[in-house]
């Protein structure tokens, strides 16, 4: 891999003053920014997507949470219809 003297320098900067190798300064500089540009990847990164998509709306069913599989296999769409927020 190709660093130019400016990249380099801070390299041996950052594993200078943190006491790690420059494989794991890299190695951690590549694992935060996948976790920044590649979040739905991460483990719960489909959930947190999700979370708080209803808002407020006053038409979800208030036993939405714990009755979800019952709405599901009976295809209660009419309801799930009125529950959908655009």
């Amino acid at each position: 891999m190709y660093l130019d003297e400016r990249d380099r320098a801070l390299l041996e900067r950052v594993a200078t003053e943190t006491g790690l190798s420059r494989a794991e300064v890299l190695r951690r500089g590549l694992r935060s920014l996948a976790a920044q540009t590649q979040e739905d990847a991460l483990p719960g990164g489909s959930l947190r997507a999700v979370i708080g998509v209803l808002g407020t709306a006053h038409a979800v069913p208030a036993d939405l949470a714990e009755q979800h599989d019952a709405y599901l296999a009976r295809g209660d769409t009419k309801r799930a219809r009125r529950a959908r927020v655009d």
